[in-house]
């Protein structure tokens, strides 16, 4: 993750956090004071940072180090490929964004994150493999479902919309079905305000072989999915139209006073 390699690199340069630089992680930002600007800059490079690609440096009495959109594409494509922290820092800035800027702003980080979600689209059947690296099985079809109210509908929007995927794995000639359903969950943060919003999960029971196939993320037992899941199966071409259709009736967040 660019942000958190920058952070290790100046921990790791000599240079003071508090005061020489300061972090700011909501904002991706870097201050640094004006006669350490070099400094900073130099450490970043020889962490294999790349000026005018994963940050620019902006004067305004203070120096500030800011991530650009190409690197929060490289963030994303080291989330889609497994990378956990990276999967943490894109949720936790859809979050943020959401609840301090609205639907606007994460519309337009979903925009800057999108050709990388889109790149190298997979289609089936898609080969699952155990630990050891065995072939175990075959993703041999992905199909989904829109349910309101417990009944298949061809369009829904709201916090009771649903999107149902089925998976159907085929391993020895016989075939097992994977199911997931994703759901709207309400989510509220008390202070000077109370901010409602929503995020997408779902939560299935499922082998960790078959799971890391679809996702990129294994783990046993029951899993909670989020939003980067979503993303990581929104890469197979049968999927990809659902997600999108889905994600249109994301319920509408609000904010009122105490």
């Amino acid at each position: 993750m660019a942000y958190a390699k920058a952070v290790k690199a100046l921990a790791q340069s000599g240079l003071k956090e508090g005061e020489h630089y300061t972090p700011r992680s909501k904002r991706r930002e870097i201050v640094v004071k004006e006669e350490r600007r070099d400094a900073v800059v130099n450490a970043l490079k020889a962490a294999g940072l790349v000026d005018g690609k994963h940050f620019t440096v902006k004067s305004a009495k203070q120096y500030v180090i800011r991530l650009t959109s190409e690197g929060l594409r490289e963030i994303q494509r080291i989330a889609l490929s497994g990378g956990v922290e990276a999967e943490r820092f894109i949720r936790g800035l859809e979050g943020v964004l959401g609840r301090r800027h609205g639907q606007a702003a994460v519309k337009k980080l979903i925009e800057v994150l999108t050709p990388v979600r889109e790149e190298g689209a997979l289609e089936l059947p898609l080969p699952v493999y155990d630990d050891k690296g065995n072939l175990i099985a075959h993703v041999v079809d992905l199909r989904y479902e829109l349910v309101e109210n417990g009944k298949v509908v061809d369009r829904c929007a709201g916090e009771d919309c649903r999107l149902r995927i089925v998976a159907e794995c085929e391993a020895g000639g016989e075939k097992r079905r994977l199911k997931m359903k994703c759901c709207w969950k309400k989510r509220e943060k008390k202070g000077e305000e109370t901010v409602l919003y929503y995020f997408e999960t779902a939560r299935l029971t499922v082998k960790a072989a078959a799971l890391k196939a679809l996702t990129g993320r294994a783990k046993k037992g029951s899993v909670h999915l989020f939003s980067s899941d979503l993303d990581a199966l929104r890469r197979f071409k049968a999927l990809r139209d659902a997600v999108d259709k889905w994600r249109e009736g994301r319920p509408a967040g609000n904010v009122q006073g105490k």
